[in-house]
């Protein structure tokens, strides 16, 4: 029985739609306990990606980004720790990250169970099969 896949080199065309697209928060204006994201300014922009491996055992997939893009991701994680991150996977799936610490090995799991909606986009991103 297959638990497991793994994509390799993951590339998206130039002109193509972001694999990733990560925005910091920030309080909105005039309604407290709100966070708002200014969609035109990313802190970083992920084209393609190293590695995308699928754990169907335990419904998870996680996306080993590319060297460049993992140190500016441990970079922001670095900058931003204690803070709130958005990142953003096509138009609608957003996940919001808490930062507790340096992410410095570029890998980010997604658990179907707590992060659905990342996780579907990867599945259907990534053209994954849904065996889950």
């Amino acid at each position: 029985m297959l638990f497991g896949l793994s994509l390799g080199m993951i590339s998206s065309r130039a002109d193509a739609a972001p694999v990733f697209e990560v925005f910091r928060l920030s309080s909105s204006q005039g309604n407290p306990g709100e966070v708002a994201f200014d969609g035109k300014r990313p802190l970083l922009t992920v084209r393609s990606v190293e590695d995308v491996k699928v754990d169907y055992e335990h419904s998870t997939i996680t996306v080993a980004l590319k060297e460049a893009d993992r140190k500016s991701f441990a970079a922001l994680t670095s900058q931003f720790t204690g803070r709130l991150l958005l990142l953003r996977g096509g138009d609608s799936a957003m996940e919001v990250m808490h930062i507790t610490g340096e992410i410095g090995d570029g890998h980010l799991s997604f658990r179907r169970s707590e992060e659905a909606p990342i996780f579907a986009y990867l599945m259907r991103r990534f053209h994954l099969a849904p065996e889950l």
